[in-house]
């Protein structure tokens, strides 16, 4: 529900800021970021009509009234006047603002449903940037999960999508290592994972883990999932269950 109602609005983060919310681990992110940036866009497409009727046909229908009164004297023409007040419109700094909502809401909406890459809005994203450089707050201050870029390339989406399709169906591989007293598991897959965003906690038989980060193999699984063992966890419907039915070690 919180995925529907607030992760629309919370999308507009900084990922970086998503992730720090007590919520995050609620929130279906690919999900609410795809709804997020559909109303965006949605809303854009309601403000440039609105501002349409507020303009030209406002426009025009003085022009009209004006000519109807002799003001304008015998050789006006409406058609003229109504390609002045077009004109007007599209040269208008508001009318390019709305435009570029509409364009960052669709790339947020593809970010978010064909790359599984969320990203908020960018003028947040800039304030975000600004005020960590003026604070002196570092990059990784929560954790190198966070960093990554504004906007998901769309090229990218699609070169994602050819892959997948090329990718045959298999079992996971799985890679246990250890770093000092730190376990961790990898997860390669040959398909992404939904919701599968960190910092989830994933459950494999009885262990518990947090998903650190999502990264690209080169490998005939290109899907990399580095997981940290957790010392303890506790059962909940936002703990992904990891059960697959055959796996490679």
């Amino acid at each position: 529900m919180l995925t529907y109602l607030l992760g629309p609005f919370l999308a507009l983060l900084p990922r970086r800021l998503q992730t720090a919310l007590p919520l995050s681990g609620s929130i279906r992110w690919n999900r609410a970021g795809a709804l997020s940036g559909l109303l965006e866009s949605s809303l854009a497409v309601l403000a440039m009509v609105a501002w349409y009727s507020h303009t030209v046909m406002v426009w025009i229908d003085h022009v009209a009234e004006a000519a109807l009164q002799g003001k304008l004297g015998t050789e006006v023409k409406l058609e003229e006047y109504g390609f002045v007040a077009w004109t007007i419109m599209i040269i208008h700094p508001l009318t390019w603002l709305i435009a570029y909502f509409f364009v960052e809401g669709a790339v947020r909406f593809s970010s978010a449903a064909f790359s599984s890459s969320p990203s908020g809005t960018l003028p947040l994203v800039l304030v975000d940037s600004l005020l960590q450089k003026l604070l002196g707050v570092p990059d990784d201050a929560l954790g190198p999960r966070e960093r990554q870029p504004a906007f998901s390339s769309v090229a990218s989406s699609v070169k994602e999508r050819i892959l997948t399709a090329t990718v045959p169906a298999g079992a996971d591989e799985l890679q246990f290592l250890k770093n000092g007293d730190l376990e961790i598991l990898e997860i390669h897959a040959g398909k992404r994972k939904a919701d599968w965003d960190p910092p989830r906690v994933v459950r494999f038989e009885d262990k518990y883990y947090r998903l650190e980060e999502c990264k690209r193999g080169k490998s005939a699984r290109p899907f990399v999932y580095v997981l940290h063992r957790l010392a303890a966890g506790v059962p909940g419907r936002t703990v992904l269950l990891y059960s697959p039915e055959t796996a490679a070690q």
